[in-house]
């Protein structure tokens, strides 16, 4: 059979010999539900949801056909919500054949994750987790998204001599702009901070001073 492995809804085309009998095609001892008989040589069969990873059987009038080696079953990606969020926060992932995940990726940071279901993951996004496409890989393959997971940047702040305030926020976040204001009511006007950012380790850092009364910080997307 071609391919050696597929997801859910691909076409596997069998070849062997007096196929045109063929009643059923099963994955691993689950029912393909689509198959056609091209000749007494080739059946085109569609991997059934459900299916994991074993043995393709057919079965003709007079017995049935074991395929010698296992098709593998590769997990799918259908979606994922929310589309964006912060390091901690909690994504539900939706797909098919997740049994046996191994491990889930937000742009490759590796992510602690809970296998709800067969078809549904929730995972917790990384520390480190950068914009990117969110992946699940099993023992028999990986699935990657269709699009990106948008990391929201923490904003960090921490308290310095006087009245100086140290704010950090990772340097990725290049779509981003430091906001400040004094009052959160009635009326809110955010003005963008000026001051340059120095960098170290990742972050960007920059001094700002609150002589003027308490204030606000945001990181507003551009």
């Amino acid at each position: 059979f071609t391919p050696a492995s597929g997801a859910v809804g691909a076409n596997v085309l069998i070849s062997g010999s007096a196929l045109l009998g063929a009643t059923t095609v099963k994955f691993n001892g689950t029912v393909a539900n689509i198959f056609t008989i091209i000749s007494r040589r080739q059946i085109v069969a569609v991997v059934p949801s459900q299916a994991s990873s074993g043995k393709i059987t057919i079965t003709p009038s007079d017995g049935t056909a074991t395929s010698a080696s296992d098709f593998k079953i590769l997990p799918t990606i259908n979606g994922f919500t929310p589309a964006n969020g912060p390091a901690g926060a909690t994504v539900v992932i939706t797909g098919a054949s997740f049994p046996g995940v191994t491990g889930v990726y937000f742009n490759g940071e590796n992510a602690a994750f809970t296998l709800n279901s067969p078809s549904q993951i929730t995972a917790t996004v990384p520390l480190l987790a950068t914009p990117g496409r969110i992946a699940v890989t099993t023992a028999d393959g990986t699935s990657t998204s269709a699009t990106d997971f948008q990391v929201l940047p923490l904003l960090y702040i921490g308290a310095l001599a006087g009245q100086d305030v140290l704010i950090g926020w990772p340097t990725w976040a290049t779509n981003f702009t430091l906001e400040a204001t004094t009052n959160l009511v009635p009326v809110v006007v955010w003005t963008t901070v000026t001051n340059l950012p120095g960098v170290q380790g990742g972050e960007n850092l920059i001094t700002n001073n609150t002589a003027s009364g308490k204030k606000f910080y945001r990181m507003k997307k551009q």
